[in-house]
């Protein structure tokens, strides 16, 4: 929670009200790196019961909108959201069992240098999701 109130200039930075709600949400964000509306809610509830969705879903707007929070949907699933300050990395889902980890920008540069000078596309890796199988899947034979 000390880190989420060190948001609190940044809010006032950009014309927002510090409030509880949104340190709630920036502190349960911080824990929970990438999550959805309704884990965040879950996180949040736990310190402030009277907290509900529709609430949280309107701090993460405001705090999309000042740049606080990031919005991105992973494969086809439900928005997830992540704080801006660990934005730089891009994603690796695992097609057996939704094992996702997260893998520095950095190390894909090299990748997206090449897919630049193929097609002329600048990729933005911290938009990227590559799936494959995560060691325990392999480990396993398909369809175990």
């Amino acid at each position: 929670m000390q880190r989420a109130r060190g948001f609190g200039e940044v809010l006032r930075a950009r014309g927002l009200r510090r409030t509880a709600q949104r340190e709630l949400v920036l502190a349960a964000l911080a824990d929970l790196g990438h999550a959805t509306p309704e884990d965040i809610a879950g996180r949040v509830q736990r310190q402030a019961p009277d907290v509900n969705l529709s609430t949280v879903y309107r701090a993460l707007d405001a705090l999309v909108e000042v740049g606080l929070v990031a919005r991105g949907h992973l494969d086809r699933a439900a928005a997830s959201y992540h704080l801006v300050e660990h934005a730089d990395h891009l994603h690796v889902l695992c097609e057996g069992c939704a094992a996702m980890a997260e893998v520095s920008s950095a190390e894909a540069s090299a990748l997206a240098a090449r897919i630049e000078e193929l097609s002329g596309f600048a990729v933005d890796v911290r938009h990227l999701l590559l799936r494959g199988r995560c060691p325990a899947c392999r480990e396993s034979p398909p369809g175990s």
